[in-house]
């Protein structure tokens, strides 16, 4: 009596890549990898020329606060407004707000009429921007991707994420020795474009599912936040990873650019710092999420 082999389904055989598949997937990423490639690029050159222009570290502190509090102080909300609005449109207004920062960037830098005002005006609309984007599309990949795909999906978007961290400041680096600062961070305002033309010609709300989303006339608030700590409490994998993301010093690493600006050598050892620190931080994510589900 023989026996035939059975080769494994395709989904088991690449179950890593699964959501690549999608097309509609796939430009996504692209187009998210290139906004947040962008967004690293003009810190590169906005961070450099505000410090050689002003060497104010008080300006340089700022320049992280108003980065990072409108996540802070946002994020929630704006999850709650991707749940009931189109999320294309949210990203429209992101990505018009990021690349009026860029232009306004180079018009100053370009008439060399830079001022403070102008860089807290600048460095303010981006955090918003950065918050306008981010809740929105962690809804869209529920949206556009299958319920099996989704974990796929999820390591694919983390995945291009850091290489975005890494490849943002070296060609941030790389624009602004070869084409100088106003040039550059013009330049970088066509890097938006992507996600704009993906937002435009996809069919994708965030909500077509009935997984992605809230259904319509249904608002969520700090209930649901309690609740869904309540869930979270249960798992030692959200908490292991919540907890080193939060320990990972890759966070430091926009003052530490600050602080390193002064001559290009030490720009050089900001970035690979960065880099390094951008490389670990998945890796060492991944270990203790697996140690974690040992448990």
């Amino acid at each position: 009596m023989t026996t035939t082999a059975v080769d494994p389904p395709p989904a088991a055989r690449s179950a890593s890549f699964a959501a690549f598949a999608n097309p509609s997937f796939r430009s996504f990423t692209v187009a998210g990898a290139l906004w947040l490639m962008a967004d690293n690029i003009e810190h590169v050159i906005s961070y450099w020329v505000i410090f050689d222009k002003f060497d104010s570290p008080m300006l340089g502190g700022y320049a992280v606060i108003s980065h990072w509090m409108p996540y802070l102080l946002l994020a929630t909300y704006m999850g709650g407004v991707a749940d009931r609005v189109d999320c294309r449109k949210l990203f429209l207004a992101s990505m018009g707000l990021f690349m009026f920062v860029s232009l306004g960037w180079a018009f100053v830098f370009w008439t060399d009429t830079v001022a403070v005002w102008h860089a807290a005006l600048f460095l303010t609309l981006h955090g918003l921007a950065g918050v306008l984007f981010t809740p929105a599309s962690q809804l869209m990949i529920h949206d556009i991707v299958k319920p099996q795909e989704l974990t796929s999906a999820v390591r694919l978007t983390a995945t291009s994420r850091q290489v975005s961290l890494i490849g943002g400041p070296a060609i941030g680096g790389l624009m602004l020795l070869f084409l100088g600062p106003a040039a550059g961070i013009a330049l970088n305002a066509a890097i938006y474009l992507p996600m704009v033309i993906w937002s435009l010609r996809e069919p994708y709300t965030g909500h077509s599912h009935n997984s992605a989303g809230t259904a319509p006339g249904v608002r969520r608030g700090f209930g649901a936040i309690i609740h869904a700590i309540g869930d979270a409490r249960q798992s030692r994998t959200v908490w292991g990873m919540i907890i080193l993301v939060g320990l990972t010093p890759s966070r430091s690493a926009a003052p530490t650019r600050l602080r390193c600006q002064s001559s290009p050598s030490r720009w050089a050892r900001a970035m690979a710092c960065c880099t390094r620190c951008c490389c670990w931080r998945p890796v060492s994510v991944r270990s203790v999420a697996a140690w974690c589900r040992r448990r």
